[in-house]
């Protein structure tokens, strides 16, 4: 029975790795930006309907002010792109221009936002047909294949893979409760009081904190010190308990503990890889 189970959990966790690993290669291939353009996407509309998705990556942009001056090469002619952009860098606004072979062509900025918390534009009156659009889906179909998911079904992913990850720690920290499931409680733990006691600490008006000789200036990092300091103290005093030898009653709590925290940690590691990817902002 051990050595099913044994097999069975080894099955799971290749089969785990596998989908997480083809997840997260997609991803990495199909990343629409490296942080240096200020919009998410562009989407390319034509006769029909028909639609394709460039990646900002393409873009190479040059920054003048409050404005973007941005193009790249799509069917062998020249896309230029101009946006007003904010102090970071970023699109500001919903007005665009844009030409297409020197020729004035519509952009308007997209409703939805398939890039998180980034603008994105939609150009038509290319003068392309269907099938041009198609060869350009085609040339980047990682990519037009993932806007069609969307970033809400991305997060889904990632919290049903996160999920399993925690199913997966907390059957683990039930039958064989180790050093690993120890630490990654305590780090779990440590982090769940540095963001509580972060928001907590927010919430004091500067006048009240005038009266402790703090300013606007200094309150933030002094702040983020205390929050920091809580975290690594919980995580320590974590530690320190779960030195005892699991009895029943601890397992019944480290289990559960155990598998939350590994679904934490997997899903605020997906929610990074988006946001260094450039698929959030």
């Amino acid at each position: 029975m051990h050595r099913t189970g044994l097999f069975l959990s080894r099955l799971l966790l290749g089969l785990w790795l596998v989908i997480a690993g083809t997840f997260l290669a997609l991803l990495l291939l199909n990343a629409p930006s490296s942080g240096a353009t200020p919009f998410g996407l562009i989407s390319l509309q034509a006769e029909g309907q028909a639609i394709a998705e460039l990646p900002s990556r393409i873009f190479t942009c040059n920054n003048q002010g409050s404005q973007a001056n941005c193009q790249a090469t799509v069917q062998g002619r020249v896309l230029a792109l101009e946006i007003n952009i904010d102090d970071r860098g970023q699109a500001a606004g919903r007005s665009c221009q844009a030409t297409y072979d020197g020729q004035g062509v519509r952009c308007r900025h997209r409703s939805d936002h398939p890039i998180l918390g980034l603008s994105s534009y939609e150009i038509s009156d290319l003068g392309l047909t269907s099938q041009q659009l198609q060869a350009i889906q085609q040339r980047y179909r990682g990519f037009n294949g993932l806007m069609r998911w969307g970033g809400v079904h991305w997060l889904r992913v990632s919290l049903a893979l996160a999920l399993l990850v925690g199913l997966g720690a907390a059957d683990s920290a039930w039958f064989q409760p180790g050093r690993l499931h120890k630490i990654g409680v305590s780090l779990a733990s440590g982090f769940g009081v540095y963001v509580l006691t972060g928001l907590g600490l927010a919430q004091i008006s500067y006048d009240k904190l005038a009266t402790y000789g703090l300013t606007p200036q200094t309150w933030p990092p002094t702040l983020v010190s205390l929050a920091i300091a809580s975290g690594i103290a919980t995580t320590l005093i974590m530690l320190l308990l779960l030195k005892l030898r699991p009895s029943r009653s601890m397992r019944l709590w480290l289990s559960p503990s155990s598998g939350a925290s590994a679904a934490l940690i997997t899903f605020l590691g997906f929610v990074y890889a988006f946001l260094r990817l450039g698929y959030a902002d």
